[in-house]
């Protein structure tokens, strides 16, 4: 198909035009326009779940106690076994996490990237968020195998299969 040129312009410019008419904007489904209320959101709504949780246990709720502590515990071995509560402890905890993420994110990281001039800000807070983790989350577990009162406990109750 060869394009000649008319008096308004190119073949190909008017099957552009055609073509751009009648497509639709395309529409945002639920899930996308979920997903970005959640991330433009995720400061607030961790916090309101954290406090929710948190005041209820204060308030002396039965139910808080799932999200707070781990259960399922033997008392004559000391260690836990898994159970069906378990879901509520690991939620509480990705959600404590998403908070501490999205704040220092952006309370600590992004500011510090902005006054240094840094232009990829939110590359700079991702990577200073994954120091910050890594760096405090290997520090804890060094002070906690080094302070660890069963230290000469043997090394089958490390290898245990739950």
């Amino acid at each position: 198909m060869s394009l000649k040129k008319s008096t308004n312009g190119t073949q190909q410019d008017k099957l552009r035009e055609k073509h751009a008419k009648s497509t639709k904007p395309t529409r945002k489904t639920t899930f996308s326009r979920a997903a970005e209320f959640l991330i433009k959101h995720q400061i607030e709504l961790p916090l309101a779940v954290i406090s929710t949780i948190g005041m209820a246990y204060l308030c002396g709720v039965q139910q808080a106690e799932k999200f707070l502590f781990i259960k399922y515990r033997d008392p004559e071995t000391g260690l836990y076994a898994k159970g069906k509560d378990d879901i509520y402890f690991v939620s509480f905890w990705v959600i404590v996490f998403t908070f501490l993420r999205a704040a220092v994110m952006e309370h600590l990281l992004i500011p510090i990237a902005k006054k240094e001039g840094i232009k990829t800000t939110t590359r700079f807070a991702e990577q200073g968020w994954l120091f910050i983790y890594y760096s405090t989350s290997w520090t804890l577990g060094m002070v906690s195998e080094n302070t660890d009162v069963e230290k000469n406990a043997p090394i089958e109750n490390w290898r245990k299969v739950y």
